[in-house]
């Protein structure tokens, strides 16, 4: 039996010197992947002290990497950024959903990762048989270059209106101070946004429904097919393992609707 194994070892180096051909091991791929800056728990995130990012997404390239099949490279962008990038080959991949994107032609997705879900958020609570039909004329907070599935309807009509601000602080702000009169932010950006110290005075309500839940992918162009073949092969392996339960914990703050004032007397 073990001059069998000697010789079939023997045969495949043997093989491999007369053809020429060096018997190597496939290099790991790295992909550049963008995070719309500075990111948002508990998907990717910049951790300033470590300089680095931290969320399920680098949990699971890192996972990836140990198998020696993907690795990621993490650049900072924005959402308009990072699309016009992505068809244009000067990234590989990011996580989204494609009915955000003006142009998705040239792009797939990977399986889906989890629902991302988006609630309005107000200072007063919302009635049991809430709808966006009953809100009439209303501002709504919302961040600029970002598509609302659920609400883009009511913005079309101007039966809703919408209140751009640079990032999620801003449109926090903009709620606190009443110059909107809700603001639409997915669940786990509002759980870290609304727990900063300046909104440590104000009790926020989420509305009892979501205005939109749609499945959240890994997006890159349609030329990578088989990088796409890898990522669903390790999606559905890092979800079985439980180390996607266990990343999802860990990054996601524990903060549940409606907030309390937390302020501490001086």
């Amino acid at each position: 039996m073990y001059r069998r194994i000697i010789l079939i070892g023997c045969i495949a180096l043997c093989g491999s010197i007369l053809t020429g051909k060096e018997v190597v091991a496939e290099p790991i791929k790295t992909l550049t992947f963008a995070v719309n800056s500075p990111g948002s728990r508990p998907y990717a995130y910049f951790d300033n002290e470590g300089q680095r990012y931290h969320g399920l997404v680098a949990d699971f390239f890192a996972f990836t990497a140990r198998k020696n099949l993907l690795r990621a490279n993490f650049v900072d962008s924005n959402r308009t950024r990072s699309e016009q990038f992505l068809n244009e080959g000067k990234i590989d991949i990011l996580l989204a959903n494609t009915n955000w994107f003006a142009n998705s032609e040239n792009l797939i997705s990977s399986m889906p990762i989890m629902q991302h879900q988006s609630y309005l958020y107000g200072l007063r609570p919302f009635s049991e048989n809430f709808s966006l039909e009953s809100l009439n004329h209303k501002r709504i907070c919302t961040r600029t270059g970002f598509v609302y599935t659920g609400l883009a309807p009511f913005f079309q009509q101007q039966s809703l209106i919408r209140v751009d601000s640079s990032n999620q602080t801003a449109m926090a702000a903009m709620l606190a101070k009443g110059r909107c009169d809700y603001a639409v932010m997915n669940n786990y950006n509002a759980a870290l946004t609304f727990s900063d110290a300046q909104f440590c005075t104000v009790t926020i309500y989420q509305s009892p429904t979501p205005t939109s839940a749609v499945p959240l992918s890994f997006v890159i162009r349609r030329d990578m097919q088989s990088v796409k073949t890898i990522i669903d092969q390790q999606l559905q392996a890092y979800i079985d393992s439980g180390e996607f339960t266990e990343s999802l914990k860990f990054h996601s703050k524990d903060l549940h609707f409606p907030t309390t004032a937390t302020c501490r007397a001086k």
